[in-house]
C-alpha cells in the first residue's frame, strides 16, 4: 500500500534549518545569522501565537528576566549618557554626534540581541511538541565536526 508522506511541511523545514546550524557555524558568522533568522521566522509562521505562552518553568523565568536586564540596562546608559557628553573630553575629541551614534548603535544591538530569545522560545516549543528531531539533529553535528 503507498501513502503519500510530505517530506517539506513547516515543521520539517523548521527542522532541516535547526540541522543547518553546524554548517552555518563552519561558514561564519554571516550564515549564523541568517540561519538564526530563517528558523525565527520559520518557527513563528509555524507556530504563531503558542511560542510566547508563558508557562510556569524556573529557567524560562530566568532566561525571561536576563533579556529584561539587558534592555532595561541598555536604556539606563543610553539616557544617562546622553546629557553627559558634552562633557567627556573624548567625546568632544571625537565629535559629540559620533558618540551619540555609538550609543544609539548599542540601543539598537541589545534590540536585535532578542532574536535569540525567540530562537529559544521556537526551540523550546519545538521540544515540547516533541517536534524537533533530536537524532537527525545529532547526526548533522557529527557528519560536520567528521567533515573538518
Amino acid at each position: 500500500m503507498l501513502t503519500n508522506i510530505n517530506f517539506f511541511n513547516k515543521k520539517n523545514s523548521v527542522n532541516f534549518l535547526i540541522c543547518l546550524l553546524p554548517l552555518s557555524i563552519i561558514i561564519g558568522n554571516l550564515a549564523i545569522n541568517i540561519n538564526t533568522l530563517l528558523i525565527c521566522l520559520s518557527g513563528l509562521i509555524t507556530y504563531k501565537f503558542e511560542i510566547f505562552k508563558i508557562e510556569k518553568k524556573l529557567y524560562q523565568y530566568l532566561i525571561y528576566s536576563f533579556f529584561l536586564y539587558l534592555i532595561f540596562i541598555t536604556l539606563v546608559k543610553y539616557f544617562t549618557s546622553l546629557p553627559d557628553i558634552q562633557n567627556n573630553a573624548r567625546c568632544v575629541a571625537e565629535s559629540i554626534s559620533g558618540c551619540e551614534k555609538t550609543l544609539k548603535e548599542n540601543l539598537i544591538k541589545s534590540f536585535l540581541f532578542l532574536r535569540f530569545l525567540l530562537l529559544f522560545l521556537v526551540i523550546n516549543t519545538m521540544l515540547e511538541k516533541n517536534d524537533l528531531n533530536l537524532k537527525l539533529f545529532l547526526i548533522s553535528c557529527a557528519f560536520f565536526s567528521f567533515i573538518l
